[in-house]
């Protein structure tokens, strides 16, 4: 380390890499220290500082005091060993040691008791959360969450339609076999496959092939909003849903969420289109697989999907693992922390598996950031609308009723004028001539306003009740009955539930 260096650290302070020490603390205490920066990301030990940064000096006593501690700690007192590097300085006149210790490849470490320290904050705290322990243990590649037995279950809770499929796709033993009692040794298969640990099923057998997975793991499933505005602290959103089940069905679940409530843009296509996403839907099947397959299952929390008027957040738990960064993964670098998920992701989701997704996520759309909290604990992909708007132009089409509204008005706007242009010409003619019937009326009334339902549809089919209405300018109860009256003349037809399916303007509505 440079003087410079030097100073510029004691000037900030004591933090989760840097500790000051006046002078030797004993071979106990400092075993202690450094197993807590080795359990973390490294850091500084200065010794000849005062806790606010003064230098005050070492003797020649305490530096020689200091080097026997120094060996004798990390050499004894540290299991496993660790190997810190020593530097002394002389700044204003005064000499001080800085302590490198380099963060452990081979965490947990402990000290000559067997208590386990990690930093907390410029300070340090002894482990005895298990689930501490074992993300060490996972960043070891020791121990995988995955492979854990989950207490309770057996293989009584396995879906034996979804295994049986499983098997016969990829093993060949025919669906009847699995379903037919005795036929098929259903725990040996399981145990084969890392699915159970003796009598119970892992994380791995329960996340992929459990009648109910949440039974056993609650805090897996993924929460899903789509917001009104850009901030996550709004309280307006226009869809908001939780998923659960196995991998394979919060996968589907999820991307069915997100395609429908993200932007599409006309481009090139025709009026009758319902346009393209603005983000590919390849791109973003990549990130959700890698939200699934590569989260800290230690971690008790859910996945999150935000979405914005502006941008997408995929929210998976867990920083990245032991040695990794975004640079890394950007270039394809893979550091597998679920083995058994990993193993059958490309037989239960679309995943290749072999390093490329993030990279091919960015090469279909480049304006996707990565944000890799630590403090939070969690890894983050942002997907940008914006930018893409900027480069791509064409007709927007969003999820907001508001915005919806606005667009589909400019789209049929010809029309509306040259019906407003006709209104104005039948009502100078009024005057002049017999006034048709009331009832006549209210039947051409209720044809045009059904044509401009029909217009909405073709528009964005995606279009919701309520959206309808505020594009019209008319109640919500008055398009459901128009909606009625078109699927039952045949010029209308719902495909798919009503949440998350979409009309269908037939022949006879164009």
């Amino acid at each position: 380390m440079t003087d410079t260096e030097i100073r510029q650290r004691l000037f900030q302070g004591e933090d989760s890499a840097t500790q000051f020490k006046r002078g030797p603390i004993g071979v106990a205490k400092l075993a202690a220290e450094l197993v807590a920066f080795t359990n973390a990301a490294g850091g500084v030990i200065f010794f000849g500082v005062d806790d606010d940064g003064t230098i005050c000096g070492l003797t020649k006593a305490d530096a020689k005091s200091l080097d026997g501690e120094i060996s004798n700690a990390a050499n004894e007192n540290v299991r496993p060993a660790v190997y810190p590097r020593t530097e002394f300085h002389t700044i204003d006149g005064k000499l001080i040691l800085a302590v490198i210790v380099p963060e452990g490849v081979s965490k947990p470490y402990a000290d000559k008791t067997g208590a386990f320290w990690v930093k907390s904050g410029p300070d340090k705290r002894r482990v005895t959360a298990r689930e501490v322990l074992q993300r060490m243990l996972q960043a070891s590649l020791l121990v995988h969450a995955d492979e854990l037995p989950m207490a309770g279950s057996s293989a009584k809770d396995i879906d034996l339609h979804h295994l049986g499929e499983f098997l016969e796709r990829n093993y060949r033993i025919p669906l009847g076999d699995v379903l037919d009692p005795g036929k098929v040794d259903i725990p040996q298969v399981l145990s084969n496959l890392g699915f159970a640990a003796g009598s119970q099923l892992t994380l791995a057998g329960v996340m992929l092939f459990a009648k109910t997975p949440q039974r056993f793991a609650p805090v897996n499933v993924v929460k899903c909003v789509a917001f009104v505005g850009n901030n996550i602290a709004g309280t307006q959103y226009r869809d908001s849903e939780d998923f659960h089940g196995t991998l394979r069905d919060m996968y589907r679940a999820t991307m069915s969420f997100i395609m429908r409530n993200l932007r599409h843009e006309q481009r090139d296509q025709g009026f009758n289109s319902i346009g393209i996403p603005i983000v590919p839907e390849d791109s973003v099947s990549e990130l959700v697989a890698n939200m699934f397959l590569h989260r800290d299952y230690f971690v008790s929390s859910p996945w999150r999907v935000l979405m914005f008027d502006d941008r997408m957040e995929i929210h998976s738990p867990g920083c990245l693992p032991n040695h990794q960064d975004i640079e890394k993964i950007k270039a394809g670098v893979s550091v597998v922390r679920n083995p058994i998920i990993f193993t059958f992701a490309t037989k239960e989701i679309p995943y290749r598996g072999i390093g490329s997704g993030i990279k091919r996520a960015i090469e279909l759309y480049p304006h996707i950031e990565f944000v890799n909290d630590v403090d939070a604990n969690e890894f983050v992909a942002i997907i940008r609308y914006e930018a893409a708007l900027a480069d791509g132009g064409g007709v927007n089409t969003s999820c907001d009723a508001k915005n919806t509204s606005r667009e589909v008005k400019t789209s049929v706007s010809v029309e509306l004028q040259e019906s407003s242009q006709k209104s104005s010409q039948e009502s100078a003619l009024k005057e002049k001539m017999p006034q048709k019937s009331s009832q006549k009326g209210s039947q051409e009334s209720t044809l045009k306003s059904s044509q401009k339902i029909l217009n909405l549809f073709l528009a964005n089919p995606m279009l919701t009740t309520q959206a309808v209405a505020v594009s019209l300018g008319v109640s919500r109860r008055a398009v459901a009955k128009s909606i009625a009256g078109l699927q039952s003349s045949g010029r209308l037809r719902r495909v798919g539930p009503d949440k998350g399916g979409h009309w269908e303007v037939l022949e006879g509505g164009k």
